[in-house]
């Protein structure tokens, strides 16, 4: 069952800090290649708007950074999405705030746990809801609807 983490609105800096910390989740299990994608606000042509990319792992905090200093995303204000098809998607927000798709219990923790010792507000969307959104204010309640507590 998938499942939606979100943490934010952020601040500029408190996005790209979060950064290297993204690429390494999206990297943990060692895939070798990832999709990326351009969205809303990116300064790019539209032939590459909305079109995944597929790009090796290890290249990711570089193509990251490339698309920040060429001007092609700004943190916060664009989307950019990252693919690891079989286990996470992560948006970085034009709404300032950091969007995780996955399965996996490990992320979710992972993610809660820092974001939660940042002070960042974090929200859940429940599995098996369009808009139906909780606030996290325990690890617990987070994990919660991926353990069929809920």
């Amino acid at each position: 069952m998938v499942m939606e983490l979100c943490c934010g609105p952020l601040g500029v800096t408190e996005v790209q800090e979060e950064i290297p910390f993204l690429c390494s989740m999206v990297r943990h299990d060692g895939a070798q290649q990832i999709g990326v994608m351009y969205g809303v606000g990116c300064r790019t042509d539209d032939d590459v708007l909305w079109r995944e990319s597929k790009i090796r792992s290890a290249d990711l905090d570089a193509w990251i950074a490339d698309s920040i200093l060429s001007g092609v995303y700004s943190s916060g204000d664009c989307d950019l999405f990252i693919f690891d098809h079989d286990r996470l998607t992560v948006r970085l927000c034009h709404e300032s705030d950091i969007h995780i798709e996955t399965t996996e219990l490990r992320i979710i923790s992972e993610c809660t746990i820092r974001w939660l010792a940042k002070g960042f507000r974090i929200l859940r969307k429940h599995p098996s809801s369009c808009n139906d959104w909780k606030q996290v204010k325990c690890l617990e309640d987070a994990i919660s609807a991926l353990e069929g507590h809920e």
